[in-house]
């Protein structure tokens, strides 16, 4: 008869099993010690102790192998590593080859070399990048990665910045970047990966001027976060290696020797919640959420990187008796901005220094916003936010109502949940059911909502602060798609899209 799994033959007490868990715990007691008894953990329920045990090994080895300088490991181990300079171009090119495959078998590899001739690489190899200690160098598990963006062509070098590690890193940036351009003349700047701010469209934390840094290192969980594991769309919230959008903006707006940075992100993505452990299946680093909803700081953008007149004022106005609230606008093409609350005026607001919004901190009191910007005394924009009632009916509307008849062009379907009187309801999550007829299929649904499990292929979709969408692909037949979205207690929508 054959015996369960993990409960060979010859060990029916599974002997193996607690002499393995028992090595996992001397392992965890190791890595906790090395920590300062910060160590990090996670459970899984159908983890294999194997791999468990594996893992941990490797997680101590890592933690004890220290720093190795590979130059040095290469030539102790009889690697000949002759200087540039005695080396003709055809030497120096077999040399670089059997270094660069000595250093994959050592599992360090090199990325962005392109730009670089053989002589170039090897030299800023031989002279610099292999005399740096790496951690984990020669371990046979995982990989080192060796960045050569600009290697040692003096013409070539552009400086990359790197994200802050600690708030002393942050004071110490911000005493030495003025003095970039004078320490490194001639340089070319950029920030490669910039900014790691967190946020949920539609929620706020208040108050709003208070930065949260989520978590409070990288390598500790989060313990002081919300319960529904959202970020503040105040711009107030970032990884704790990062800054806000403002932040981070406001740097590179004010030093000319910046050519730019690449924002991390532009789009919310599967993956990497931070700073959430599951359920949270999605980041919150976007400007614009995962469904192609934009947040509220993509409207600061717009105001920035726009000649778009702009006028943005948040948050939603449902709110209870005797909060007191944070008003933000941002604008453009404006030199102040007024707002009013039930036709009262609140004062006027005028960005100073390098300010890139205004703020009103009121009391609730439910009714209408009305903001007002003005150039020189004369009316801009007008943009209004209402107090919402009770959800009442859906809103349906396509990005495209003529599609292509080829089998793949989409139209991207916004469902609004709206009251009574036309306004959105900015808390609601009513369950919405889509069906279809024609000449198309419901491609996907989404929220934005980071924590959603719910199937991208569902036919059903919560709305997540009042909103989700459908996307819907044509057959490749000509004709109609028609789609209607219902939920329990509102009047149902239909759109109509024209396939061609």
């Amino acid at each position: 008869m054959s015996q369960p799994l993990g409960q060979p033959d010859d060990d029916p007490l599974n002997l193996e099993g607690v002499d393995r868990e028992i090595r996992i715990g001397k392992l965890r007691r190791e890595i906790d010690e090395i920590a300062g008894g910060e160590m990090m953990s996670g459970q899984a329920a159908d983890c294999d102790p194997k791999v468990e045990e594996a893992f941990l090994e490797h997680v101590l080895a890592l933690e004890t192998h220290g720093f190795i300088c590979p130059f040095e490991t290469l030539v102790k181990n009889g690697f000949g590593l002759p200087s540039p300079e005695k080396l003709d171009d055809s030497s120096l090119t077999t040399k670089l080859w059997e270094l660069i495959n000595t250093l994959a078998r050592h599992r360090l590899f090199l990325h962005s070399t392109n730009h670089l001739s053989d002589r170039e690489l090897y030299t800023w190899l031989w002279s610099d990048a292999l005399r740096e200690e790496l951690m984990g160098f020669g371990l046979p598990f995982g990989n080192c990665h060796l960045d050569v963006l600009g290697g040692c062509s003096e013409e070539d070098i552009i400086l990359s910045l790197r994200y802050y590690t600690n708030d002393e890193d942050r004071a110490r940036w911000a005493k030495d970047f003025p003095d970039f351009p004078s320490r490194f003349p001639g340089k070319k700047f950029i920030g490669t990966e910039t900014v790691s701010a967190l946020a949920t469209r539609g929620h706020y934390d208040l108050p709003s001027d208070s930065i949260r840094r989520w978590p409070s290192k990288w390598d500790k969980p989060l313990v002081n976060g919300n319960p529904d594991t959202t970020c503040s769309a105040y711009d107030n919230c970032s990884a704790p290696w990062g800054s806000t959008q403002e932040e981070t903006w406001k740097i590179i707006r004010k030093y000319d020797f910046l050519s730019g940075q690449y924002i991390w992100t532009g789009w919310d993505y599967i993956g990497e919640p931070t700073p959430y452990p599951w359920p949270a299946r999605s980041s919150y680093f976007g400007i614009i959420d995962l469904a192609g909803f934009p947040k509220d700081v993509y409207y600061m953008y717009q105001s920035e990187w726009t000649n778009k007149p702009v006028l943005h004022i948040f948050p939603h106005w449902n709110w209870k008796k005797g909060d007191t609230v944070d008003v933000w606008a941002y604008y453009n093409n404006a030199d102040e901005a007024e707002l009013f609350l039930n036709n009262k005026s609140l004062g006027i607001k005028k960005k100073t220094g390098d300010d890139l919004h205004v703020m009103w901190r009121i009391p609730f009191e439910p009714g209408t916003l009305r903001a007002v910007s003005r150039m020189q005394g004369k009316t801009v924009l007008t943009k209004e936010i209402k107090t919402a009632g009770a959800p009442a009916r859906i809103e349906l509307s396509a990005d495209r109502n003529k599609i292509k008849a080829d089998g793949d062009d989409l139209s991207f379907v916004t469902v609004r949940i709206l009251d009574a009187a036309g306004n959105i309801v900015p808390t609601a999550g009513s369950l919405v059911h889509f069906s279809l007829q024609g000449n198309g299929t419901i491609a996907g649904t989404d929220n934005g909502w980071e924590t959603d499990l719910a199937s991208f292929q569902s036919k059903d979709r919560k709305a997540f602060n009042g909103l989700c969408l459908a996307v819907l692909r044509n057959s490749g037949v000509k004709g109609k798609i028609q789609l209607t979205a219902t939920a329990e207690g509102l009047k149902p929508a239909t759109v109509t899209i024209n396939v061609e």
